[in-house]
């Protein structure tokens, strides 16, 4: 570790121990390092116009959520996915905004999960609005001819994870809480996320414009690395479960 890092990893943790209100923002990064790809990456899934009026279409999506689900129930979350929440009792963590749909955040027991693209663990009826579980729904088309799921209430087979396809606007409440939630914290810890697609692209320089600290850690460059108060090169898994256990010596210490 160069000195320059080493003064960025002192210098976030005593950010962290400071900071009143912190908001985390995660990403792919973390659901990489469990082996699960971006399930909320719009090439992951299928335009929506297409999803809607195609029923080859939406079969064909079905028949990948069937065989790509069990990887996501099964796995468990990563060293980082646990130093966040970890975190939670450390410092003043008001919330974790978060870009990945497979729900490795709340498996760590957090509360305090904001999930910017929605989740692929429901799965959301366009016609009569009912909410099921998506494990129930996989269940259901093991007794389906067609593979296409319908909804138990009315039948219908305008069924899909509320994540947004190509060609949806994204979830509205769930981009609104995020720019509150920036509005008021004073360290935002982004952490193995990608800032290339808006508009969580502006969420860094949001927090920076009212003079507050940005810190990126991930092993990708982002747009935002020259511009926030610090960079820390290297695996989530790696650098978060540090920062934690530098806070919980000053824990101690005090």
């Amino acid at each position: 570790m160069s000195e320059q890092e080493q003064d960025a990893l002192s210098a976030t943790v005593k950010w962290a121990q400071e900071a009143s209100q912190i908001v985390f923002l995660t990403g792919v990064e973390l659901s990489l390092e469990v082996g699960l790809p971006d399930v909320s990456d719009l090439s992951f899934n299928p335009d929506i116009g297409k999803f809607k009026n195609r029923p080859e279409v939406r079969r064909e999506y079905w028949e990948k959520i069937k065989d790509f689900y069990p990887r996501i129930s099964e796995a468990r979350p990563s060293p980082a996915h646990e130093a966040i929440y970890e975190m939670e009792f450390l410092c003043n963590v008001d919330c974790v905004l978060t870009q990945a749909a497979d729900g490795l955040h709340s498996k760590t027991g957090s509360e305090k999960i904001i999930e910017i693209y929605s989740t692929i663990n429901w799965v959301h009826c366009h016609e009569c609005g009912n909410d099921y579980r998506t494990d129930g729904i996989l269940l259901s088309l093991e007794d389906s001819k067609t593979g296409i799921p319908k909804c138990k209430e009315c039948q219908s087979d305008q069924m899909k994870p509320p994540m947004s396809f190509p060609g949806q606007p994204l979830p509205h409440w769930e981009i609104r809480e995020s720019w509150m939630r920036l509005q008021h914290c004073d360290l935002l810890m982004i952490v193995g996320a990608n800032l290339e697609i808006e508009p969580v692209a502006s969420f860094p320089f949001q927090v920076m414009n009212k003079g507050n600290r940005v810190v990126i850690i991930g092993e990708r460059k982002t747009p935002a690395d020259d511009y926030v108060s610090a960079v820390i090169s290297g695996s989530p898994s790696m650098v978060m479960p540090y920062i934690v256990g530098k806070l919980k010596e000053m824990h101690t210490v005090s």
